[in-house]
């Protein structure tokens, strides 16, 4: 039983049977994304698991590194440990997530992983409302057998995918069980089955083919069967077999004339097809290899072909030679004379199926083309008794390739080698629609190839073109559904297939008969006759069914390689791990198998850019812009800016009857699909796309963005002005974005209520002046922000003054609350700011305290304490501190004192210990918050691993002191002045504190509160953000207007008040100062029932842009005039708060190692409810501390589902009535359990 098995592997490896069931899931999901950070939420509610904690009694999220260089022993310690450190800390729920390795992932808990005990046969019960947000979860109960069952969103998954999921799951355990020891990347999870099914079933389609025989000897055979048929045809001239065997076998004899050899290579640019297709066969005849090089090509690409090509022999027409530097041999073909007298055919007999028949040259990732060499097999493969199309002496097919392109290949051989008749055309009238029309009809043409730009374009024009065909293989680009419906509608007898190959395996190496009209993609199909397809992952193993990787073809059409160019060919050619006998080719496409045997297209693993630190995917924008129903055809690129290298997306498109789009529409229809990111700034409209003579886009040819009006008719002003240039360079800064635009939008770039703080010191440090925050929020572009700056230039700012030295100094207003809340808890470890560093390589010891020392030296926080002086509590700076850094040995964390309250009298008030955990070193820096802040802390960090590293750093301007013997001097008595006005006039009514609905009565005695952690998901954020900008807001504005709304539901009034901090910085040059500046603001709304909610974002936006204006205004003096009676235990005027932090300290480097911020301090609750808010990547995550004395878990759980109700109908519908909004009826989202799974099976 596999069950025993686990539990005996747990035993005798001194873990958990649940432990080893996750980081089989991990293993699993990696093998399945591709991606080695693995991020899932996690919830045990295993009573006799060897970790006795009650930390697992709600969903943690765990985030793991998975190296498939390792063993599966050696990934479950790292997972164990992980856990064991994460209990060790006994940490509290603000600190759920842990980092087992660096670096981001994208996929935050929408997967989940839950061990239950052993339920007796019942069913698990489920908390769907808590899992509205999760797409899989894996359920285990644990007892005499272990049982596994897996939860999925119907709408994402099939229950035959979800099936597959959960036998991998099983067959992944069995393995790791069985070989522990074994790099986890030669593991394979699939059963004998699947691999057959793979290996065997999908790639079988071997027929019996003249694999031996060479292309002109079959034609030959022909010839001899029907001399008198006609051949080919162009222009009104025919040539029967007989004929265009005796005119090839003319260029044979010339060619052995002037010496030709076995495979040596004749170059071929002639200007008519005919002319092509003679010389063709007139090259293979010869025992020569033929090469076509279309007159179109600019003269240094002609030329480069043909010296890397090596070509001996050009066979062209005489006017070439004049304006063409060639080194071997030139053969004018007019010179070649019709001969009287029939020639024979040459013998050939020394030229077998292996030898080249040509090399053609395709574009390389170089910017150089590349040769690839096709022998007679590889072609006899693709048109002889092969499956995907029936091809025999009635085939008619008209040409349509270039001859550079090898869709010729098919045209050319898949007619003269099954005796069928080719109808060749020239290049205009393969332009012109009608004359192809006429030309279809003249010929009888049953069969046809178009490339898929090429085919959307003469559909568009006429479909009925087309309805002579009994064959039309479409292919060369992802085949159009709006097109191809339109043809099987009107066409339904009509073969139509799609047909997918690089040149490297000559022509088609998939296709895929379209039977049906589609609503999705059309798959690119099952592998052709003797031609085998794999889809394998990084590690060169079978992917399983439904699961993308990259495409490699093998079979009898993969070429010789790349003429010329031995590393280029062992790159892209390697062996065959399941046949050794041949060759694989990586095509560099993404792909996966369906369970039908047919291949689904997934893009080009080189089709992502990045854009701004965005990962893009151009195939997901093209699919999105072309589902607009004016549109028929659309390319996305990225461009640069030829000035500043600036990459930005462009869109280039057609449109029905060539009508003009309105931009600003077409952006917003695109804004309803993909996030703010992926929206191509440049939209240009195109009458027709241009080809190239593979009949494929243009690239080249595409107009750049510039000489077209961008989007929204912005434009690129010049800069005409020092006040613009200086603001430039103050946004490039701030925002860390190069190349910013003059009209580009704050919030566009990420502009955040903090970043605006930022912003607005450095505005008035650069320029001297006082300039209100209000007109950065206002005016949210260089251009605007600049004629403002104008407007305001006489309001001189007087910078903050250095104070004289003397023994004590005024506390901040900041200083002095916090001052108060230590004072009436001794105990309390709330603003303990506690961080643990895992570094890397070896510490120094001595370096570091020396670094430390230097430090301290530098800013004057580091050495401040507190104590009463004349009835007053004043800040002492001392001349010198002792700071011993503690060292601590020890398995896990065991040697490491909890948090300890810090004695404000006594400085530093900063702890530093050392220590060495299981061969590796870990920082421990804890400081008191009333000397630091947020950002006080990452510049101690940066400035401590500078020192260490033996920098020296610019002497620190302001120290805190100045700050705060100019608050409580000059700047006091202005701020009273200028803005206590705007707060007593907010709050001249009194405030009713919110009435809460709590589970059970506040008790003033208990206020420990606990942390309800959750995310709000990538394309949420998304729809958040574009809101933001549709509404020329700020994120915060939004996720502010929809928390008043959500409070105003649960507590059913119209008046609510709610805290949120402010950074204090923002006057200049306390930017690299070291202190505490936080204040609090009181921001105060009124939503009400017959508001919009776009209304209520205006009232909220002005009142908060307000706000910020007076911010400088103290808490405690707005309290101290506005609040009457204060409660114990109460926090005045608010009883919630809401904070977005644009940066975590968790995500910073310090020597090479994770910043880890530590809670693991007893929980005091500042407010009954406070939402803390961390802008990730693509997403944002919601740390929600609520006081566990009137809040229970579920009720969290309830609040966060009213709250992202909320945000989802907002986001869809701004111009909702408030009062239409139900929080009580949130969308259901289908989840659907398979049969249980029960280890072993």
């Amino acid at each position: 039983m596999l069950t025993r098995k686990v539990y005996q592997f747990a035993k005798s490896n001194d873990t958990d049977s649940f432990i080893i069931l996750l980081t089989t899931f991990k293993l699993l999901l990696c093998h399945y994304t591709a991606q080695t950070n693995i991020t899932l939420g996690m919830l045990v509610k295993n009573k006799n698991i060897i970790y006795k904690t009650e930390m697992f009694a709600k969903p943690i999220i765990v985030k793991t590194q998975i190296n498939l260089n390792r063993t599966f022993t050696d990934q479950l310690s790292e997972i164990k440990d992980g856990l064991f450190t994460l209990i060790e800390e006994e940490s509290t729920s603000k600190n759920k997530e842990f980092n087992l390795c660096s670096g981001n992932n994208t996929n935050l808990y929408n997967v989940m992983f839950e061990s239950n005990d052993d339920l007796s046969g019942e069913e698990i019960e489920h908390n769907t409302d808590a899992l509205h947000n999760i797409d899989l979860k894996l359920n285990s109960s644990e007892g005499e057998t272990i049982r596994v069952s897996i939860e999925y969103k119907t709408n994402l998954f099939k229950e035959d995918t979800i099936q597959r999921f959960a036998q991998h799951f099983k067959n992944l355990l069995q393995e790791m069980i069985r070989s522990p020891k074994v790099p986890l990347k030669h593991v394979c999870f699939l059963s004998k089955y699947e691999k057959k099914q793979i290996l065997k079933v999908f790639n079988d389609n071997y027929t019996n083919y003249p694999k031996n025989k060479t292309i002109h000897e079959i034609f030959e055979n022909q010839v001899q069967n029907s001399p008198d048929k006609v051949a080919v045809t162009f222009n009104g001239l025919s040539y029967t077999y007989k004929q265009l065997n005796e005119r090839s076998n003319e260029i044979a004899y010339a060619l052995r004339n002037e010496g030709i050899k076995t495979n040596q290579i004749v170059g071929l640019m002639l200007d008519s097809p005919l002319d092509m297709v003679i010389s063709m066969l007139g090259v293979l005849k010869a025992g020569g290899v033929y090469l076509p090089i279309d007159m179109a090509y600019p003269v240094n690409r002609i030329e480069f072909i043909a010296e890397n090509s090596g070509a001996q022999y050009l066979l062209a027409k005489q006017q070439i030679f004049k304006t063409l530097y060639f080194k071997g041999t030139l053969i004018d073909l007019d010179r070649i004379n019709n001969s009287q007298v029939p020639l024979k055919n040459l013998k050939t007999d020394h030229i077998s199926s292996s030898d080249l028949a040509y090399v053609m040259y395709t574009s390389g990732t170089t910017g150089r083309p590349k040769g690839v060499c096709i022998s007679h097999r590889n072609v006899i493969r693709l048109v002889k008794n092969t499956n995907y199309i029936r091809l025999n002496s009635d085939v008619n097919i008209l040409q349509t390739g270039a001859f550079g392109f090898d869709a010729t290949t098919f045209e050319v051989w898949g007619a003269l080698l099954n005796g069928g008749t080719l109808n060749l055309i020239d290049k205009p009238t393969l332009l012109d629609i009608n004359l192809l029309k006429q030309k279809l009809k003249e010929t009888r043409s049953d069969t046809m190839w178009l490339t898929s730009p090429l085919f959307n374009q003469l559909v568009d024009k006429d479909y009925t073109l087309f309805a002579p065909l009994n064959n039309l293989l479409v292919g060369g680009d992802e085949l159009s559904t709006k097109h191809i419906n339109l043809i099987k509608t009107n066409y339904p007898q009509m073969k139509i297939i799609n047909g997918y190959g690089p040149t490297e395996n000559t022509t088609f190496s998939t296709t895929y008969e379209v039977d049906r009209i589609f609503e999705d993609k059309i798959p690119i199909g099952k592998p052709i006759s003797n031609t085998s397809a794999y889809i394998l992952n990084q590690y060169k193993q079978i992917q399983p069914i439904g699961v993308i990787g990259e495409l490699y073809l093998g079979g009898d059409g993969i070429s010789r390689g790349y003429l010329n160019n031995p590393k280029l060919t062992n790159e892209k050619f390697i062996e065959n791990p399941f046949n050794k006998n041949e060759k694989l080719y990586r095509t560099g496409d993404l792909a996966k198998w369906r369970s039908d045997g047919n291949i689904e297209f997934c893009g080009r693993i080189d089709h992502q850019v990045k854009i701004r630190g965005f990962r893009i995917e151009l195939n997901e924008i093209e699919t999105v812009l072309l589902s607009h129903k004016e549109i028929i055809k659309g390319y996305i690129t990225v461009k640069e800016h030829p000035k500043n290298r600036e990459k930005q997306l462009c869109a280039y498109y057609e449109t029905i009857n060539n009508r003009r789009l309105d931009e600003a529409d077409l952006r917003k229809f695109i804004n309803n699909f993909l996030p703010s990111y992926m929206i191509p700034k440049y939209m240009i409209k195109l009458d027709h796309f241009p080809l190239n003579a593979n009949g494929k886009i243009d690239l080249n040819a595409l107009p750049e963005p510039e000489y077209y009006v961008p989007m929204e008719n912005e434009s690129y002003p010049k800069f005409s002005k020092k006040t613009e240039e200086k603001l430039l360079t103050i946004w490039e800064q701030v925002l860390e974005i190069p190349n910013i635009n003059l009209n580009e939008h704050f919030y566009d770039l990420g502009g955040d209520s903090l970043t605006a703080t930022n912003l607005h010191a450095r505005i008035q440090k650069e320029f001297g002046i006082e300039f209100p925050l209000s007109e950065i929020l206002i005016n949210p572009s260089i251009e605007s922000l600049a004629k403002k700056l104008k407007e305001k230039s006489t309001n001189t700012l007087i910078p903050i003054p250095l104070t004289n030295e003397k023994d004590y100094y005024p506390m901040s207003p900041q200083q002095s609350r916090m001052y108060m809340q230590q004072e009436m808890h001794p105990n309390l470890t709330n603003y303990n700011v506690k961080m643990i560093i895992d570094v890397k390589s070896e510490i120094n010891v001595s370096r570091l305290e020396n670094s430390l020392k230097e430090l301290i030296n530098r800013h004057e926080s580091l050495r401040t304490s507190f104590l009463y002086q004349e009835g007053k509590i004043v800040q002492k700076i001392n001349k010198e501190v002792e700071l011993e850094i503690e060292t601590y040995e020890g398995e896990g964390l065991n040697g490491i004192p909890t948090s300890r309250p810090f004695d404000l009298s006594v400085a530093p008030l900063i702890r530093v210990g050392l220590v060495n955990q299981n061969n590796i070193q870990k920082i421990i820096l804890e400081f008191h918050h009333i000397i630091v802040d947020g950002i006080s802390v990452k510049i101690l960090l940066q400035e401590l691993e500078e020192l260490y590293e033996g920098k020296e750093l610019p002497s620190v301007q302001l120290q805190y002191k100045d700050y705060s013997e100019w608050l409580n001097n000059d700047r006091s008595h202005k701020i009273i002045e200028s803005q206590s006005g705007y707060w007593l006039e907010t709050f001249k009514e009194d405030v009713q504190t919110l009435n809460l609905p709590t589970d059970r009565k506040k008790n003033n005695d208990d206020l420990s509160s606990a942390t309800y952690n959750f995310s709000i998901g990538t394309k949420q954020t998304s729809l958040v953000r574009d809101l933001a900008n549709q509404e020329d807001a700020t994120l915060f504005q939004v996720l502010l207007t929809i928390y008043n709304i959500f409070l105003m539901k649960i507590t059913n009034q119209e008046d609510i008040t709610v805290g949120t901090p402010v950074s204090g910085r923002n006057y200049p040059g306390l930017e690299k100062t070291v202190g505490m500046f936080v204040n609090t603001l009181c921001l105060r709304n009124y939503p009400q029932q017959n508001l919009k909610f776009s209304d209520f974002l205006n009232q909220v936006k002005e009142r908060m842009v307000s706000a910020f204006d007076n911010q400088d205004y103290p808490f405690e003096s707005l309290v101290q005039h506005v609040v009457n009676e204060r409660k114990y235990n109460e926090n005045p005027l608010f009883n919630t708060m809401i904070a977005l932090q644009s940066f975590r300290l968790h995500n910073m480097k310090f020597m090479d190692g994770n910043v880890n911020i530590s809670t693991e301090h007893n929980q005091y609750a500042m407010f009954d409810l406070n939402m803390q808010i961390y802008v990730e990547e693509d997403h944002l995550l919601v740390d929600w501390e609520y006081l566990k004395d009137i809040f229970t878990l579920e009720t969290m759980k309830q609040f966060e589902s009213y709250f992202t109700v909320i945000l989802e109908i907002v986001t869809v519908d701004p111009n909702i009535l408030i009062g239409e909004i139900n929080i009580l009826n949130p969308k259901e989202i289908k989840k659907k359990q398979v049969p249980q799974i029960n280890l072993p099976f």
